[in-house]
């Protein structure tokens, strides 16, 4: 690549290298952009694509990944908010109908008496106001591979752990009574 004054902003894709039990044969993360990419970017982005049922975002799920400086982090996905408005798209690949997904995925917004499930089989935009409990996510059906991207814009970027408000590990009833087997063998502790 030529380097010039806007060099440092054109960034290649590097693999990820996350290592999810739970996605196994069904979701590959295409690339996550943070400051580890950019020192001064307030932007968090994540891409994946889902090619096969059966897994999900924020489900209680122990992975890890290694960081671009080696280090390996441990991560154990929770439902959360964040200080900030976040986006997740969701996007179907048939260029002849953009707007069919190419599968169904379940989405959980708000927490207790305010929760509320999301079905959808179209291409979609989830938009989740800052402050506003999130997650988990479910991919029930896949017919054809479709994409998920996520953007957060915080005023300033903060770390992993920074950008979060709060963090829980319990999850809606009708969510554990549905796939709470499924997930029991990618649970644990991080310790």
């Amino acid at each position: 690549m030529a380097k010039g004054k806007y060099a440092k902003c054109v960034i290649e894709v590097k693999d990820p290298r996350m290592k999810r039990d739970l996605f196994e044969g069904k979701v590959t993360n295409v690339l996550e952009f943070g400051t580890e990419n950019f020192e001064k970017s307030a932007v968090w982005f994540h891409s994946c694509i889902v090619y096969a049922p059966g897994a999900g975002y924020g489900a209680g799920d122990i992975w890890e990944r290694i960081r671009p400086s080696g280090e390996k982090e441990v991560i154990h996905a929770s439902r959360h908010k964040h200080p900030a408005d976040e986006v997740f798209m969701f996007l179907g690949t048939d260029p002849q109908h953009p707007d069919d997904l190419g599968g169904e995925v379940e989405f959980w917004l708000g927490k207790g008496e305010d929760e509320e499930r999301y079905r959808f089989t179209k291409s979609t935009i989830v938009y989740v106001p800052g402050n506003t409990w999130h997650n988990p996510q479910w991919f029930r059906e896949v017919h054809r591979p479709f994409i998920e991207v996520v953007i957060l814009v915080l005023p300033e970027y903060a770390s992993s752990e920074k950008r979060y408000i709060e963090k829980t590990q319990e999850y809606p009833p009708a969510f554990e009574k549905e796939y709470g087997h499924i997930l029991k063998e990618y649970r644990g502790t991080t310790e």
